[in-house]
């Protein structure tokens, strides 16, 4: 996997999975170009109420290693996906740092993902990606901010149900289409200030990746 681009999640849920995975796959192509690859490593998807231990947990599993051929891989970036649950992405992004080891040879390749409060915010965003991506007659009214558990998710479901939609999964199994149909993820970002860090540092790691497969490629004979 030398020339692909390795990302190993930790995810708390499916609603998460589904939605991230799909973004970083956009954004890598949008950074990266078409023929790129990139290889989505989720190993962990993890119920919020334990996030934070096992995310200690995961960390000491790569600290010792994913052997291959009697080689330790590094990935290229490690995405670690809390939400804040009403702390604020700032704080989450703390607790998670403060999961890390001063000598962890990956630190530097950590990037947080805290969907404040919840992730069903981001699929909720940008009425207009949602409304193209399901098919939706009517505009979505987006909920304000508020902090309460499933008030998000419920929000997800109630807007897709209430046009007759069939949601087997609350509204989990449109997040590809969402994703595809974001402008800038302007909207996104104005929703969630975390959400322009993240997609600061994302970018940041891919383009870095990208420079070190170009150099690589000028070196070989």
């Amino acid at each position: 996997m030398a020339d692909s681009f390795h990302v190993i999640y930790f995810l708390e849920d499916r609603a998460q999975e589904r939605f991230i995975c799909a973004l970083v796959e956009r954004v890598f192509r949008e950074t990266c170009g078409p023929a790129a690859r990139i290889h989505h490593d989720p190993r962990a998807v993890r119920h919020g109420s334990r996030a934070l231990v096992e995310l200690r947990a995961f960390f000491q599993e790569l600290r010792h290693g994913a052997r291959e051929g009697g080689r330790i891989t590094t990935p290229d970036v490690i995405l670690v996906a809390i939400d804040s649950n009403c702390k604020g992405h700032r704080e989450r992004a703390r607790e998670i740092r403060k999961s890390l080891r001063l000598d962890d040879p990956f630190r530097d390749r950590v990037v947080i993902a805290a969907p404040n409060p919840h992730i069903e915010r981001w699929y909720l965003a940008d009425e207009a990606a949602l409304r193209r991506a399901v098919g939706l007659r009517k505009g979505v009214t987006i909920p304000p901010y508020k902090c309460e558990k499933d008030y998000y998710k419920n929000a997800l479901r109630s807007a897709l149900q209430s046009e007759g939609i069939q949601v087997l999964r609350g509204g989990v199994e449109f997040a590809e289409d969402i994703v595809k149909e974001m402008g800038h993820f302007e909207r996104l970002v104005k929703a969630d200030k975390g959400f322009g860090d993240f997609l600061a540092a994302l970018r940041q790691a891919m383009r870095e990746w990208k420079s070190r497969i170009e150099s690589n490629a000028t070196r070989r004979p």
